[in-house]
């Protein structure tokens, strides 16, 4: 089963923002650590997010309500998991790491979702 047209369109929204954020952080430092920052806050929404479409897209039977559920818990569970490795292995091997950068792109990217679900309707 593949991922339907919202969870596209969602992803899609992740990655413009991440990027485009990403550039403007760039932009006003020189494209420094600041940027680097900026850049892993983007990627680690936007991995975990890519996990959780994918994971719940992978239902055996599709219709039974059960099986969504088991599948949506699970994928929520390596999301969060999947999260907490990526901001470890960010801060202990990337450098130095300019937090505000990290976490304004990380709350703007995650943020995406109200903007994508509006442009859905």
């Amino acid at each position: 089963m593949t991922p339907r047209f919202g969870a596209k369109r969602v992803l899609m929204t992740q990655a413009i923002i991440a990027a485009v954020a990403t550039i403007g952080f760039g932009v006003l430092s020189d494209f420094s650590a600041v940027t680097k920052s900026s850049a892993l806050g983007g990627l680690i929404a936007f991995i975990p997010s890519a996990y959780y479409v994918w994971r719940s897209s992978r239902l055996l039977n599709p219709g039974e309500a059960a099986e969504i559920l088991k599948a949506n818990y699970k994928a929520e569970a390596g999301k969060l998991g999947l999260t907490a490795v990526l901001f470890g292995v960010a801060f202990t091997q990337f450098g130095p790491i300019a937090a505000v950068p990290l976490f304004a792109t990380y709350i703007l990217t995650l943020l995406s979702y109200w903007v994508a679900l509006l442009l859905v309707r």
